[in-house]
């Protein structure tokens, strides 16, 4: 039986899972996200190709599949759908599985036929359980031993002395019921980020029953902060 490793590949907001195949595992691309800064009136390029050939990039390097976790276009409507067209296109020669999020509504109708559509409510994956975040996961996926998802789009916020903020995005590792939880980072660097160390949203119908505070916090380039609940005073709230 293969060993499966779950692991973020440094400085990037990618995860690789190897065992019997590798997959690279990537989410929150909100492809198309660049209409609403030119609808402000900022003029910035569309991504996708870029986004694309990141992935391309890892997919060779590792040999691996493409699993994406929700989230692959930014708009609920279909105003994206250009850019989600190319992406799949450019993409054309490998096999991705997709588990939607909650802006993904009629994510099959763009995809090519390299593509499998799983439920939003997750699947499993070398005894792992993949599931966006915004909707409660099938029992099946719950019951794996590891457990990764996206939706939250974790940063931390940090301050220096002189007040100037950054806000960076970061891994959360933790357990429920004595699994493995990993919460990724948004792939599109335009996501500003949720920070864990000032936050009070909704973590969607699975965080919110686990012990959030407790969980441990990563940069992507793997440096250790601390929990949850042991950095807030990086921003000055205690």
């Amino acid at each position: 039986m293969s060993v499966v490793r779950r692991e973020p590949i440094p400085n990037t907001h990618v995860m690789l899972i190897t065992g019997r195949r590798n997959y690279v595992v990537v989410s929150d691309m909100h492809l198309g996200m660049e209409s609403e800064y030119i609808e402000k009136g900022i003029n910035i390029p569309y991504r996708t190709r870029d986004i694309a050939d990141k992935i391309r990039t890892l997919l060779d390097e590792y040999d691996a599949d493409l699993v994406l976790m929700g989230d692959i276009k930014h708009s609920i409507t279909m105003e994206g759908a250009p850019a989600v067209k190319l992406f799949f296109r450019l993409l054309s020669n490998y096999l991705i599985h997709i588990i939607p999020g909650n802006h993904d509504g009629g994510i099959s109708r763009l995809v090519g036929v390299n593509v499998k559509v799983h439920s939003s409510r997750g699947t499993v994956i070398e005894n792992t359980g993949l599931f966006h975040g915004h909707a409660t996961p099938f029992e099946y996926v719950l019951a794996a031993p590891w457990l990764v998802m996206g939706h939250l789009h974790p940063s931390v916020l940090l301050r220096d002395r002189l007040g100037v903020s950054r806000n960076m995005p970061c891994w959360l590792k933790g357990t429920w019921k004595r699994k493995k939880v990993i919460v990724m980072p948004a792939f599109n660097s335009l996501i500003r980020g949720t920070p864990v160390n000032n936050f009070s949203g909704n973590t969607g119908p699975f965080l919110k029953n686990v012990d959030f505070e407790r969980f441990r916090v990563y940069l992507t380039d793997g440096s250790y902060l601390g929990t949850v609940k042991s950095i807030s005073h990086l921003t000055g709230i205690q």
